[in-house]
């Protein structure tokens, strides 16, 4: 099973893939904004930790950070892919980087691909299964799109 992830502090969006290339599962990781970058942290990683003990996950892939990002921001994003690539070091599981331009593309066929675009993008059935989960644009239906086709992307080049 490959496990996609679209990393963010607030709302990491992950989708588990079999071979055949149909969803597991999937979800989003949510944090609180009270708790402070590192308790968000923690609480990412133990949720991850608990798909990883329970799913046979063989490979991972992970929404590239944006190397020319500035700001506190870009800081905290650097600090989840540094939390979630030492996770996967620690299981011995295999991961690759994939930049989030080139999923765009392959997803549209355009590499700067609205948010909106990506969701009208993705299959009928797939959309209506996030949202009928009552996942929304303000409440990590973004995220799971992106999850979604950075793994599809992924399976599609393996």
């Amino acid at each position: 099973m490959t496990l996609s992830l679209d990393v963010s502090i607030t709302s990491t969006g992950y989708v588990v893939f079999n071979r055949d290339k149909t969803i597991e599962i999937y979800g989003c990781i949510k944090t609180d904004n009270k708790l402070t970058i590192y308790e968000r942290l923690l609480f990412i990683e133990s949720e991850l930790e608990n798909i990883l003990n329970n799913l046979p996950i063989t490979n991972v892939v992970i929404e590239a950070p944006a190397y020319g990002a500035r700001g506190a921001m870009s800081y905290n994003l650097f600090g989840i892919h540094f939390s979630v690539v030492r996770l996967m070091f620690k299981h011995g599981l295999p991961y690759k980087l994939m930049n989030i331009a080139s999923v765009k593309k392959f997803a549209t066929d355009n590499g700067r691909a609205s948010k909106v675009e990506m969701l009208e993008a993705l299959p009928t059935a797939v959309r209506d299964s996030f949202t009928s989960c009552g996942f929304k644009k303000s409440t990590g239906l973004y995220d799971l799109t992106d999850a979604y086709f950075i793994g599809l992307k992924h399976l599609n080049e393996n």
